[in-house]
């Protein structure tokens, strides 16, 4: 499933919803916020630098950013970034867990 993710998905698209993830982080970490853990966020931060090399350079993506990239995805808090084609794929994925 995870290989079918990464194969399906579009780099671009993979690449939006890392830079989105990444913007989160970075938000939080700026906040200064006491309710934010900072080095929780620069952990996520460094992975999901990670999943954006991987689209823009092919570095290799260890398995937390495959399943941090799966758990994006079967969020539902991306779709408006999918493409109705990847959007689609997503929504059998989750019905059929995969499958």
């Amino acid at each position: 499933m995870v290989r079918r993710i990464t194969d399906e998905i579009s780099k671009g698209t993979i690449a939006k919803i890392a830079e989105a993830h990444k913007r989160r982080f970075e938000n939080l970490l700026a906040s200064g916020g006491h309710n934010v853990r900072v080095g929780e966020c620069k952990h996520y931060l460094a992975v999901w630098a990670v999943v954006a090399a991987h689209n823009r350079d092919g570095v290799p993506l260890e398995d937390e950013g495959r399943n941090e990239l799966v758990e994006a995805l079967y969020s539902g808090d991306y779709d408006k970034m999918l493409t109705p084609e990847e959007l689609a794929k997503v929504e059998t994925w989750r019905t059929d867990d995969g499958g």
